[in-house]
């Protein structure tokens, strides 16, 4: 997918919640 790492970091730590 096409997202920024800053972007990508939050969006990942909400997925792993």
């Amino acid at each position: 997918y096409v997202m920024d790492p800053s972007s990508a970091a939050p969006l990942v730590l909400s997925m792993i919640e």
